[in-house]
């Protein structure tokens, strides 16, 4: 975790993690305390949250929330109840890199309130990028979807306050581009 001022100066730098695991970071959040939260994957494949005081100095780290290995936290955002929601995948059968969507709502001391663990059917991968609270106290999630030497495509999920899954169809449109008459540099 590195903090910079305006000028890209350095003002401190940390390490988290154990020496000999392999771990990841992949968001970071200013937190209402001027603290930090970061998520991302600990000891290659649980989801990982830690919570850092206005120096980076670590108060609490959980990586508890999935057994499997492959598992990553991609996002984390602080809600307005002081708790946080994250996104990420979770893996289902790591030999073959199946996961689905995962998303999970924690207390401010990083206690699960609630997961959804969500698959559309697919044998493949289906992870959670974004997650971002609606006016109406929703989430909306926005992910991508692949198999193994595939095509990759956009998944939109919106979890209501009851904490069901909306998925919403994204329709694939085709788009061309007219040929611009005259154009000298393209006869």
């Amino acid at each position: 975790l590195l903090k910079v001022d305006s000028n890209g100066e350095e003002q401190w730098s940390k390490t988290f993690g154990v020496d000999d695991q392999n771990e990841k970071g992949r968001s970071v959040q200013q937190t209402t305390d001027n603290g930090y939260i970061f998520t991302g994957q600990y000891n290659n494949g649980q989801i990982w949250l830690v919570k850092t005081d206005e120096n980076g100095n670590e108060l609490w780290s959980h990586s508890n929330y999935t057994e499997d290995e492959g598992s990553v936290g991609n996002y984390v955002y602080q809600t307005e109840d002081q708790g946080y929601i994250l996104t990420g995948n979770y893996a289902i059968d790591p030999s073959n890199a199946s996961s689905n969507l995962l998303v999970i709502k924690t207390d401010l001391n990083g206690s699960i309130e609630w997961n959804v663990n969500h698959s559309i059917g697919t044998s493949g991968v289906i992870e959670g990028n974004v997650v971002q609270p609606l006016t109406d106290g929703d989430y909306i999630v926005i992910g991508t979807e692949w198999f193994l030497f595939g095509d990759r495509d956009v998944v939109l999920v919106k979890i209501n306050s009851e904490v069901n899954i909306i998925n919403i169809p994204i329709e694939p449109s085709v788009y061309s581009l007219n040929k611009p008459y005259p154009n000298p540099f393209n006869p």
